[in-house]
């Protein structure tokens, strides 16, 4: 088995990396720079909080990937209104689509009969 693998490996062609530096927006920058200072800040103060440095990247890594996931512009309250829209507009299109398929076997049904 390992010598196909070594065979199929030596037929891929060469990996490319590329790196593009995208700059991050300002809620994205504002928030990465309050995790460093805060992250800075529990450095010095030795919190006994325990720093591991791959959290720690994640923490940034996420601050600047997925800002929205760390909930500064959507607290609780405002997740269960947007979750309940939701539901609604689920229903709404669960309905009409069972409308849509009952008036299509109506039509279907007055034509065979």
């Amino acid at each position: 088995m390992w010598v196909k693998l070594l065979q199929v490996l030596q037929q891929l062609p060469s990996k490319e990396t590329t790196v593009e530096r995208v700059p991050m927006s300002f809620e994205q920058q504002d928030l990465y720079d309050e995790l460093l200072a805060e992250l800075a800040n529990d450095v010095e103060n030795e919190s006994g909080k325990e720093l591991k440095g791959a959290s720690v990247m994640m923490s940034l890594r996420k601050a600047a990937n997925h800002h929205l996931l760390h909930r500064r512009q959507f607290d609780d309250s405002k997740l269960k209104y947007m979750a309940e829209l939701l539901v609604e507009v689920s229903c709404l299109i669960i309905v009409m689509t069972m409308m849509t398929m009952i008036e299509n076997y109506n039509i279907l049904f007055t034509r065979c009969n």
